[in-house]
């Protein structure tokens, strides 16, 4: 119980600072999808998080090759990954981020909002 409201207090404090965060690479090769690279960043709200398999079959389910699809809150990618799998290349798959101008300054594209 303790450890929870630990953690709990980390999540919150998380939420209420800007920081920049390092990010952890991970290699990915599903049947179905191919191989991918995968980025996350290692912030108290988005450490564990993990894309696997199951998550890709899931989302296969509900979104063939050529879908549009919508993650709303898509945070770091977790969902909005495998639900991009799922649609393939012929698909498109956006992601709504609430702070969507970090990703764009480090891209060079912040001038362009």
């Amino acid at each position: 119980m303790l450890n929870y409201i630990k953690e709990s207090l980390k999540r919150k404090a998380a939420r209420r600072k800007f920081r920049t965060y390092k990010h952890t690479i991970t290699d990915h090769n599903f049947p179905g999808a191919g191989a991918f690279r995968y980025a996350s960043w290692d912030t108290p709200l988005s450490m564990g998080k993990v894309i696997t398999s199951d998550h890709y079959q899931y989302y296969k389910q509900f979104i063939k090759e050529g879908d549009l699809a919508v993650d709303i809150g898509a945070n770091i990618g977790d969902t909005t990954v495998p639900m991009a799998l799922a649609a393939g290349r012929k698909g498109l798959v956006l992601g709504k981020v609430k702070c969507l101008f970090v990703g764009l300054e480090k891209r060079g594209l912040f001038k362009d909002v």
